[in-house]
């Protein structure tokens, strides 16, 4: 395969690739990010909230982080919910609670399953909302999808997990069906290093031969008795033909 093959087919594998993966996108996000919507979903408790913000509460832990106290301060300002430590809390509906189960006790008695810190995961429990983050990176995470809940085919879920799986999934996806698109890269561009360095060698033996030549006829011998001599001791004849023609 040649230099212009190869590299049309590199952009070819490399554009399917891509391709694939943005299909694998709309996917994940139709049929493994968007199960249960016969249910309230997250999206639906958003909805609900910024319609009547009156009668929710966003609840931090007394232990809050300033991430999460930043994070409760901007979904306050984008929903115009009111904020209130959990020690001040006597609700036990309406509640959006952000936080973890080491920073909020409150969040903890509505906890349903094992608390996991590798993802921020947004649930709806009951009348309330869980907002369970663990870093500062996942707080930030979860107040941008939050305040963008009707753009984010995730939250069309009770319980939705904000963490990397989605960008893992489709990160691994693409790697692998890349492999293809690198593969021909590479021995293209191994076969065009062989070819130049043949390229390089051929034209040393072509020189040699050139000055064998001239050196032969300058003392009288013929073409093909220098043809004959070169092709006897093994020089390829097309090179010898190179070489006779520059001499």
């Amino acid at each position: 395969m040649d230099r212009k093959h190869s590299d049309v087919l590199f952009v070819v594998l490399l554009l399917a690739a891509v391709a694939m993966t943005a299909l694998a996108s709309q996917f994940y996000d139709r049929y493994l990010g968007s199960q249960n919507t016969d249910t309230f979903t997250v999206a639906d408790y958003l909805t609900l909230a910024s319609h009547s913000p009156q009668s929710h509460l966003i609840v931090t832990g007394t232990l809050a982080t300033d991430a999460e106290l930043q994070a409760a301060n901007k979904l306050s300002e984008r929903f115009g919910i009111g904020v209130k430590d959990e020690a001040l809390v006597e609700s036990r509906s309406g509640l959006l609670l952000i936080g973890n189960p080491s920073t909020n006790l409150l969040l903890e008695r509505f906890l349903r399953e094992e608390y996991s810190s590798d993802a921020a995961t947004v649930a709806v429990v009951e009348e309330n909302l869980l907002i369970i983050v663990s870093s500062p990176e996942q707080a930030e995470r979860a107040v941008s999808i939050l305040s963008n809940f009707q753009q984010e085919p995730v939250l069309l879920s009770p319980k939705a997990s904000l963490g990397i799986a989605k960008v893992a999934i489709l990160s691994f996806l693409l790697a692998l069906l890349l492999v293809p698109a690198i593969l021909v890269l590479v021995e293209s561009h191994r076969k065009r290093g062989i070819a130049q360095a043949t390229e390089s060698t051929d034209d040393h033996k072509i020189a040699a031969i050139a000055a064998y030549a001239r050196k032969y006829e300058g003392q009288g011998f013929s073409e093909p008795q220098i043809r004959s001599w070169l092709e006897k001791y093994g020089y390829d004849s097309t090179l010898v033909e190179i070489a006779l023609r520059r001499a």
